[in-house]
């Protein structure tokens, strides 16, 4: 019997732990990324990188909390428009970040 070549075996090997690393390592970095992306509270009802806006039947006491909490500047009337948008001047509970 003629002996065995063990390179292909040792390849094969090599390439199906390759594989599964990968495969492992994509599961893991998808799975935390949706844990960093979870929906905002009930409260907040849009979010932009300037402006929170908040639900009008929120509690005063923990939107106003969440603002502190996060930075920015209560604004029982601020706009729910954005600086560059037309839209009707509404007054809305906004936290404003500089």
């Amino acid at each position: 019997m003629p002996p065995i070549n063990k390179k292909p075996i040792i390849l094969t090997i090599a390439f199906i732990a390759a594989v599964l690393v990968s495969l492992a390592a994509f599961v893991t970095l998808t799975k935390n990324q949706r844990l960093q992306s979870s929906p905002p509270p009930a409260y907040v009802k849009k979010e932009t990188q300037k402006k929170i806006i908040y639900n009008p039947d929120s509690d005063l006491g923990t939107i106003k909390n969440d603002c502190r909490e996060k930075g920015g500047i209560f604004n029982p009337c601020g706009s729910y428009c954005e600086k560059d948008e037309v839209c009707i001047q509404i007054c809305a509970y906004t936290c404003e970040f500089n």
